[in-house]
C-alpha cells in the first residue's frame, strides 16, 4: 500500500511542485478533517482549483481523494507532518531512480 501511494503521488501531474499541493491541502485539510467526506472533498478540491494548483476541477478532486488516502494511511495528523511525507516521496523518488535500469538511446 504504501509503495502504491507513494507511485501514485510522484504521477501527480501539477502546476506547481506537489510539495507545494501536499503543504496546501494540510492546511486546507486543518479544518475540514471534521466534516462529512463529501464536504470535505469538496473543500480540498475547491481550495486547489482556486489556488489553480491543477488544470482542472477534476484533476483537483483526484488530488483531494489522494490526500484523503495519504493522510489515513500515513497518519498526517497534523500539516508538520506533510514535511515528513515530503522527504519520504523525495527518497522514493531517488530510491527508484537509482534501481531503475540506464536507458541507452
Amino acid at each position: 500500500m504504501r509503495e502504491k501511494l507513494l507511485e501514485e503521488l510522484a504521477s501527480v501531474s501539477a502546476r506547481v511542485e506537489v510539495d507545494v499541493v501536499l503543504e496546501d491541502l494540510a492546511f486546507l485539510d486543518a479544518e475540514a478533517a471534521w466534516w462529512p467526506s463529501d464536504v470535505r472533498r469538496h473543500v480540498l478540491a475547491d481550495g486547489l482549483y482556486r489556488r489553480r494548483s491543477f488544470d482542472s476541477l477534476d484533476a483537483c478532486r483526484a488530488m483531494a481523494d489522494l490526500w484523503i488516502r495519504l493522510k489515513a494511511y500515513f497518519g498526517l495528523s497534523h500539516p508538520y507532518f506533510v514535511r515528513l511525507l515530503i522527504h519520504e516521496l523525495k527518497h522514493y523518488g531517488e530510491a527508484k531512480t537509482v534501481s531503475s535500469p540506464a536507458r541507452v538511446g
